[in-house]
C-alpha cells in the first residue's frame, strides 16, 4: 500500500490476514485475526492498533475500502462484555465481522 520510502510498509502490515474484497457495491478490507494467545485483552490492543493503522493507510492513498476487524465469534462476545472495549469499538466506530473459525462462516458484521 505504501512505497518503500515510506518504510516498506506492506499490504499485511503485520496482519496475519488482510483481505480486499466487495460486499454488493461496497468495497471493504478485511483484517482477519485470530486471537490465538492466551489473552484475547492483549491481542485486542495489538488487533486494534493495526486496525487503526490500516485506515490512516486506506486515508493515506484515498482509498474507497471501508475497513472491518474480523475475530471470532466467541472471542467477540467475551471482548465485548469488557466495558472498555465496548468504549473502543465505539468511539472509533470500529466494524466487526465474527466468524466460526471451524466453518469459516461469517457470523455477524457489526458495524
Amino acid at each position: 500500500m505504501l512505497s518503500r520510502e515510506d518504510g516498506g510498509l506492506q499490504v499485511d502490515l503485520g496482519a496475519e490476514k488482510i483481505i480486499a474484497a466487495e460486499r454488493g457495491l461496497v468495497r471493504i478490507a478485511v483484517e482477519v485475526k485470530s486471537f490465538i494467545n492466551p489473552s484475547p485483552v492483549n491481542d485486542f490492543h495489538e488487533a486494534f492498533g493495526q486496525h487503526q493503522i490500516y485506515l490512516d493507510v486506506l486515508e493515506m492513498t484515498n482509498s474507497d475500502r471501508i475497513m472491518y476487524l474480523a475475530m471470532p465469534s466467541a472471542i467477540y462476545k467475551y471482548l465485548i462484555k469488557k466495558n472498555f472495549i465496548q468504549f473502543v469499538i465505539g468511539k472509533h466506530h470500529v466494524r466487526v465481522i465474527t466468524f466460526n473459525p471451524l466453518t469459516k462462516s461469517i457470523q455477524a458484521w457489526i458495524e
